[in-house]
């Protein structure tokens, strides 16, 4: 039997404070918040794996840009999923995002999801049943938080009843920006 692994951008502890922030009179909602240390935006979503030493080597071997990217609402998501499960903040996908993506589905040997990509954070997941009672809440959000993406994890994702918790196996930097 193999890990749960899946890659994702570490979120840096700025955004991470302006997320806490933002949840602050939001506490009591019928959610499962996303413990702090495991927000993050999935990269190559979760596969079974055995032989995690070898990702680690592919992983090595990506050479990419940091980047900036940027955080425009606070929402319910997925949008096609009627009702909702998830609350998060999302994005637009950036060109050096885009090519990271590409480079570690390459470098992974797999495919992207047919679906369009959506940057994004998951703050907190519910049951559908439990949408009706979150209060209203302005949603969507409008938001103009930015980060500058400067490595990249593999991550471990280990479930429990109230869902999944993460473990970063391995940090890979990217490399300085040559863009102006």
């Amino acid at each position: 039997m193999g890990s749960r692994l899946f890659v994702g951008l570490p979120i840096a502890p700025e955004l991470v404070a302006r997320l806490a922030a933002w949840k602050v009179g939001r506490e009591g909602w019928p959610v499962y918040w996303v413990w702090p240390q495991d927000l993050h935006v999935t990269l190559v979503p979760p596969w079974e794996e055995a032989a995690v030493d070898k990702v680690v080597l592919k992983l090595n071997a990506v050479k990419a840009e940091s980047f900036g990217l940027k955080f425009t609402q606070i929402s319910f998501g997925p949008q096609n999923a009627k009702p909702a499960r998830l609350l998060w903040v999302s994005g637009a996908e950036t060109s050096g995002l885009f090519e990271l993506r590409a480079r570690l589905f390459t470098a992974l040997g797999q495919q992207p999801d047919a679906r369009p990509f959506l940057p994004h954070v998951t703050l907190a997941r519910f049951r559908p049943q439990n949408y009706l009672q979150i209060p209203d809440a302005g949603l969507p959000q409008k938001v103009a938080w930015q980060i500058q993406a400067e490595k990249f994890g593999l991550y471990e994702s280990v479930l429990n009843r109230t869902g999944a918790r993460y473990r970063i196996l391995r940090e890979f930097p990217l490399q300085p920006s040559l863009r102006p």
